[in-house]
Order: structure tokens, then C-alpha cells, then sequence
């Protein structure tokens, strides 16, 4: 927390206290009755109202956290601060300096393998410089001639409206550096707020019985819009689930039998500023970046470190996110500069996973996983079922591919789909046999971060658990962590609802989750990738998944 801040003001809490304190509307004696206004949308029993309601601006949601609580200090940091009532006191790009050490006449030079540090000051519309610190600055390089070379850099917030900056010369000839405010601050603010308030991305279930029916809302959870008394079915989905009950009592809780996600709802509770703010923030990062007239010159002197193969590699050096590049991109090609990867041909492919099962579990970018992988070996060609599980085989060479939608929140579009069966991630890691070599790619991303972030800590430390499990009875077992990656566009109803805005913090929360278990399971960031490639939507270009589970196998297979 800020030493600004005034922390008496503040109490902290936990999931657990929010479960415990909702714990009576899941009482059978809890009485779910409906004595509210209209706006509260306790008459909504069929999924047009709760459309209707969703996209209300008057639609009272309940709130998650009470004013002055937080679960994580960052929240705090955010929230002590006023809401934005004038737009001119954002970061102007225009107005903002980019300043490099050592540069002269435009220009900075460097040999191959140098890092380049420098500091970004952000000026508003006043002309005045920013003082507090917690803008979302990225940093990436791309060569002038040819564009096909791109690398992230790493940036530190200062805590003053300044951020340091670095970056490494990996290839000769001039180079770009980008600088951009993805998210200022005070649309972070508004993205907290909204989680506080219970203001997010909610999916509709119908509860049937015979020839009655009945529409409510769910969640990770329990402060359900719109009902007295909830159903608690995080014994069904392994995880946190909670949704509004059947106000018709013939209806139970286990006559849940269709999913439908609803609307993201528009802006509450903001200012007209901080209104507009949302409106403008989907849009590619290349907007949002900060005028400067430097340019690095990179020298052939100097060369890279030689690489081991990642087989004789530790996989904790894939979790040095924080403070130096993890590779490059060339062409299409992603150049990792933590081990030596061979090259992803059908044959190593196929002789990396012969006889083996490949499980993936996670959203569509996890089926694209599957698909990538699947393609380069002689499994059979059948379209994937998303949301369903599905399991490809490529029965000459003994590859098995299986994938497992993650366990419920998981948004499925605007139709009606059938409960999912399959329960949680660790129920599934649990089953998996205690004999032959099994790979693993898990990835928690974009169906999770619209609820608070707490509830990806409760789904990874389950995952992690069962991890563990399954290494003490097999060693023979790969485990890869798919990281987020960068999406700026998509969400563009109202994009502080979910999408990437709280993607650093997921990133640094898996860090923590597995840091007793980073010497035996890979991460794979997705989130350098994305940064270099300026990526804009929620499924990044075929290349990304295909380089991470190269770098996977390259684990395995020298």
C-alpha cells in the first residue's frame, strides 16, 4: 500500500469472509422472497429480463466488498484516490518525454546484448507532470527495416508519474522504441470499482423441472443480483458457484440445466469522464503510444549467450519474467533466450510425443493449444467441440489429446448450452493415470478475470495442489502454466469489465501460487509475446500458441 494512504481507513478481508458472510442465503430457511423495486430484478425469471436488466443502467447490483475493505493492497491503492472528474488530467502522449541514457542527436548506440535504460516522465493536459504512479506503461522495440524483429522491454513504476524503462539490443541495425500508456490509472480505478461493486460479466442458468422453467443469474460469487437466497453449487463445479435461487419453490437447486451468458453490462456509478474513458480505451496499442524522435542503433559488435537445450534447462528460468527478456521475435519465428528450442517439425513433434497423452485445460485459446499441436502429428482430423471436452488420437503413433473446458464461470455466447459436466481442473489433473508420460498445458485467463481476482488465486492454488499430487505418483508428467496475454480491443461495450486490464497482476499471482514448484513446472508467458506483436485480441495469431508449446516439448525432448 502507498505510505500516502491513509490505511487506518481500511480493512482488510478475504474470500472466505465473503463467503461467510453470504453463507444464509444458502440456508434452506433462507426466504426468497421479493420485495424490491423493479431495478433490483427480482421479477426476471426468463432470460429476456435478465438481458433487459443486465443492460439497464439503473439495475442495482450487490455489492462484493463493503467501502473501505479490499483483499489485495493494490485494491487500496486505486481506490483512495477521487474518481476522475476531468479528462485533461490523463497522460497526453504528445506531451509526455521519453528519455534514454546516453542518447545524443536522436539517436543511442548500443552492441549486441547491451541493455539500453531510460525513464518516461507522463505530463497531462496541463502540461503538468503526473506524481502518483500506477499507469500501465509497456515498452517494445521493432526494427526499422524489415519490422519482423520485436521484443519487449521491462518497465518499473517509480511511484512519482515516472517509470524506468530498459531494453535489450538483441539484433544489429536501427530499431523503434515504442512507449505506451496501455491503462492510466484512473481507469484502473474504475476496473476495481466495478469488481467491488458487483458490477460485471454475469451468465444466465435455467433451472427446469418437467414443464417448468426458471431464468437466474451466477457467479464465482455469492452477491447475486436480484434474489433473497442462492444456490451453492460449488460442490457440483469443484470451485466457487453460486446463482440466484428459483423464486418458484417447485424449482431446486439441482434442477440447474443450461448456461447462457448475459450482456456485459454497461459503466455504473462513473463519472462522465471516466464514461468517456471506457468508450475510448479499446483500440490498438499503436494509439496510445508516447511521441519521441529516438531511435537505438544497435552495432554487430557483441553477440548473444550461447544457450543450453532447455532439456538440460531448469524450468524456474522460465519464471525470470520480471526483469529481463525472455526472447525475440523474428519473422514468425520466436527466438527464446532462455534455452536452446529445436524447431518445431512434424517429425520432432511426433517422436517428442509418441505414446504419450497431451492434456489441455483451459478456454478456446486452450483448444488452440490442441489445435496447433494436433496438426503436426497424423491425429485425426475432427472439428474441436469447445465448449465440450473432445479427445483427438493419432493411433499410429500412440498421441492422445484431451481437452477440458476450465469449471464454471465460463462464458459460452449467446445461446442456450447444457450444464457442463466436468467439474474442476484439480478433479481432472486427480484422474489422471499414475502410469506412462502425460503433458500438461493449463491455462486461466479471460473466463476468470472478470470476477475478483482472488477467485483465480482459489482455482490456481487447487491446481497447483493437484500438481503436486500427480508428480508424487508419476514422474513421468510435463506441466506447462499458459500466462495471459496482451488484448486491448475486444470488450469494447464496456472493457473494464474483464479482458486484460488486471492481466500483470494474474501474472504475478500464478508467480506466487507456484513458487514452490517453479523448478518443476514451465511457465509459459504469453504475455512478452503479445507485448512485442502489439496484439489486440483475445485469440493472438496461430504463432503465439505454436511458441509456446515449442517451448513445452523443448522441455522434453532435446
Amino acid at each position: 500500500i502507498s505510505p500516502f494512504i491513509n490505511k487506518q481507513n481500511w480493512r482488510k478481508t478475504s474470500i472466505y469472509d465473503i463467503f461467510e458472510k453470504h453463507k444464509s442465503k444458502a440456508s434452506e430457511g433462507c426466504n426468497n422472497f421479493c420485495n424490491l423495486t423493479s431495478d433490483m430484478g427480482c421479477e426476471a425469471t426468463k432470460i429476456e429480463d435478465w438481458q433487459k436488466c443486465m443492460l439497464s443502467p439503473n439495475f442495482k447490483f450487490m455489492p462484493l466488498l463493503a467501502d473501505f475493505e479490499y483483499i489485495y493492497p493494490f485494491e487500496v491503492d486505486y481506490l483512495s484516490y477521487p474518481p476522475m472528474t476531468d479528462s485533461r488530467q490523463l497522460p497526453n502522449v504528445s506531451l509526455s518525454k521519453v528519455y534514454m541514457d546516453g542518447a545524443a542527436n536522436g539517436e543511442i548506440s548500443c552492441a549486441i546484448n547491451d541493455t539500453l535504460r531510460g525513464r518516461v516522465d507522463l505530463v497531462d493536459d496541463f502540461g503538468k507532470h503526473r506524481t502518483i504512479g500506477g499507469d500501465e506503461v509497456r515498452v517494445w522495440m521493432v526494427d526499422k527495416q524489415t519490422q519482423t524483429y520485436k521484443a519487449a522491454g521491462h518497465v518499473t513504476d517509480l511511484r512519482n508519474g515516472s517509470y524506468q524503462i530498459s531494453v535489450r539490443c538483441l539484433w544489429p541495425g536501427k530499431s523503434q522504441l515504442n512507449v505506451a500508456v496501455a491503462y492510466p490509472r484512473e481507469y484502473l480505478r474504475v476496473v476495481i470499482q466495478h469488481i467491488h461493486k458487483g458490477i460485471g460479466w454475469y451468465y444466465a442458468v435455467k433451472f427446469r423441472r418437467q414443464n417448468i422453467e426458471e431464468v437466474t443469474v451466477c457467479s464465482a460469487t455469492p452477491n447475486i443480483p436480484g434474489r433473497s437466497c442462492v444456490c451453492n453449487l460449488t460442490s457440483v463445479n469443484q470451485q466457487s458457484l453460486y446463482c440466484g435461487r428459483p423464486v418458484d419453490s417447485r424449482l431446486t437447486c439441482e434442477d440447474w440445466v443450461e448456461t447462457f451468458s448475459l450482456p456485459i453490462p454497461p459503466p455504473h456509478n462513473v463519472t462522465p469522464a471516466e464514461n468517456n474513458l471506457i468508450k475510448t480505451i479499446p483500440r490498438p496499442i499503436s494509439e496510445r503510444t508516447i511521441s519521441h524522435n529516438i531511435t537505438i542503433v544497435a552495432k554487430s559488435t557483441g553477440q548473444l549467450p550461447k544457450l543450453k537445450p532447455c532439456s538440460e534447462t531448469s524450468p524456474a528460468s522460465t519464471w525470470d519474467t520480471e526483469y529481463q527478456p525472455q526472447g525475440y521475435w523474428t519473422s514468425n519465428n520466436w527466438q527464446s533466450l532462455i534455452c536452446e528450442r529445436p524447431k518445431m517439425t512434424a517429425a520432432w513433434t511426433i517422436s517428442c510425443l509418441k505414446n504419450s497423452s497431451v492434456w489441455v485445460f483451459g478456454d478456446s485459446n486452450g483448444v488452440r493449444l490442441v489445435g496447433v499441436t494436433s496438426a503436426l502429428t497424423q491425429a485425426e482430423k475432427r472439428t474441436e467441440t469447445w465448449p465440450e471436452q473432445f479427445i483427438k488420437t493419432d493411433q499410429q503413433n500412440g498421441i492422445h489429446f484431451i481437452f477440458t473446458p476450465l469449471e464454471y464461470p465460463v462464458y459460452l455466447g449467446q445461446a442456450w448450452r447444457r450444464r457442463l459436466p466436468y467439474g474442476g481442473v484439480a478433479k481432472q489433473i486427480d484422474q489422471i493415470p499414475s502410469n506412462g508420460t502425460h503433458l500438461l498445458m493449463i491455462h486461466y485467463y479471460l473466463h476468470i478475470t472478470p470476477s475478483h481476482l482472488n477467485i483465480a488465486y482459489l482455482r490456481l492454488t487447487a491446481v497447483r495442489d493437484a500438481i503436486q499430487r500427480l508428480l508424487a505418483r508419476n514422474p513421468n508428467v510435463v506441466v506447462g502454466i499458459r500466462g495471459p496475454h496482451v488484448s486491448s480491443v475486444e470488450l469494447n461495450f464496456n472493457h473494464a469489465v474483464g479482458g486484460d486490464n488486471l492481466g500483470r497482476y494474474l501474472l504475478a499471482m500464478t508467480r506466487h501460487v507456484f513458487v514452490d514448484l517453479m523448478h518443476k513446472v514451465i511457465l509459459l508467458d504469453g504475455w512478452e509475446m503479445t507485448v512485442a506483436l502489439e496484439n489486440s485480441w483475445y485469440h493472438p495469431v496461430n504463432t503465439v500458441p505454436a511458441e509456446l508449446v515449442r517451448t513445452l516439448l523443448a522441455f522434453k525432448c532435446s
